[in-house]
């Protein structure tokens, strides 16, 4: 079982199992452990159907593929943000998604309203935010993150504590 072709990997149901495993470790959802099969898949007839692999290659390929996913994942949550951007600063934004965005808006807590409103309300850049808050670099960035997560609806478990100030935090006032 520790080492077999990769043609019998293939086959086996030991790999599903894997990527089950490897899914629920970093909280990849069900069409993202299709994707992570397909790729493991990919990765093994890659290397040569009759080629002897060890366990130890397919779980580290498997945790591999599963960090690039959660990369993508994290480009993709970044350019809906980037459109999000876009839609406000273009000449002739859609109301409705326009008011869509800002009802989402006015349901988050009160410091990622105000975040809200300064960088794109008012169109401010992180640097004036800085300026007008007396916050510092690293928390406007984690500040901007939260606001970002929250407004895409990733990671629901980390938002419900954002919502109160974590010892250390001074909120944008």
């Amino acid at each position: 079982m520790f080492e077999q072709k990769a043609l019998d990997w293939l086959e086996s149901d030991y790999l599903r199992r894997l990527v089950r495993r490897v899914g629920y470790l970093y909280y990849l959802s069900s069409p993202d452990l299709e994707d992570l099969h397909q790729e493991l898949c990919v990765a093994l007839w890659k290397i040569g159907p009759e080629r002897v692999v060890n366990a130890t290659w397919v779980c580290h390929t498997a945790q591999h593929l599963a960090i690039d996913l959660l990369k993508s994942r994290k480009k993709s949550c970044i350019m809906g943000a980037a459109e999000v951007a876009i839609v406000q600063d273009s000449s002739a934004p859609d109301l409705e998604l326009l008011s869509l965005i800002r009802a989402q808006a006015a349901r988050l807590p009160a410091s990622l309203r105000r975040f809200y409103q300064l960088r794109y309300e008012e169109g401010r850049t992180q640097e004036e935010i800085l300026q007008c808050s007396a916050l510092s670099r690293g928390l406007v960035r984690g500040i901007e993150k939260r606001f970002l997560r929250r407004m895409t609806g990733k990671r629901p478990h980390l938002d419900a504590r954002s919502s109160s100030p974590r010892p250390g935090h001074r909120k944008l006032s």
